[in-house]
């Protein structure tokens, strides 16, 4: 019994690692794009300063090392700006074990990042996962389907674990009141995260089974 219960307690751990890894590999790839990207842009605009016809190879050099220096320190700045504005890897480790892994009945992210679908191997309760599907006004007319009539749907179908995003300007009302009436009738609180600069809350199923 004990050595079952010590298998089963590493493979938790197991599983906690490789989400933060997950994590972690994310903000890492989103450096490197936002460096790459970066560093060309700056290296295009160089580009339209040509060398004079006597100019040196050695003066060629230099700019071009100066273009990829002013690249990557750009990059780490606006990538510092993202990080705060979008969360850490860290703060979405600790969404993600709120949340749990394989949550029944599926997550339903409402305006929150749809990676951690990903992250907790969740089942998907609509096609319409992006955020700016039915939580925001930007799409409401641009996805094919009524977004109030779509969320309304899979709210019947009673989502294991909804995890709402703090409200900003953008924000769908008629589909965050049919969501703040299904937390309030069915759901219980158990847990907010602060990714970046806007809480996340975390409600379970009231008659779920307990994690």
């Amino acid at each position: 019994m004990a050595g079952a219960a010590l298998y089963a307690l590493d493979g938790i751990r197991s599983a906690k690692r490789q989400r933060a890894r997950g994590a972690a590999a994310m903000l890492l790839v989103g450096i490197a794009m936002q460096i790459k990207y970066t560093t060309l842009s700056v290296a295009s605009a160089a580009g339209l300063d040509h060398p004079r016809p006597d100019g040196s190879r050695a003066l060629a050099v230099r700019r071009g090392i100066t273009v990829l220096l002013i690249g990557v320190a750009i990059a780490v700045l606006v990538t510092g700006l993202r990080v705060r504005q979008r969360g850490t890897p860290a703060q979405a480790a600790a969404l993600v074990g709120l949340i749990g892994d394989r949550p029944a009945g599926c997550l339903f992210g409402y305006n929150s990042e749809p990676i951690f679908y990903y992250l907790t191997r969740s089942c998907l309760p609509t096609a319409y996962v992006f955020r700016s599907h039915v939580g925001q006004t930007v799409e409401s007319k641009g996805i094919g389907v009524d977004p109030v009539a779509e969320t309304a749907r899979l709210l019947a179908r009673d989502p294991g674990v909804i995890v709402m995003r703090e409200r900003k300007t953008t924000t769908n009302p008629a589909t965050e009141a049919l969501v703040l009436r299904a937390v309030a009738d069915r759901y219980r609180l158990v847990g907010v995260v602060r990714i970046g600069r806007l809480r996340q809350f975390v409600y379970r199923l009231r008659d779920a089974p307990p994690r």
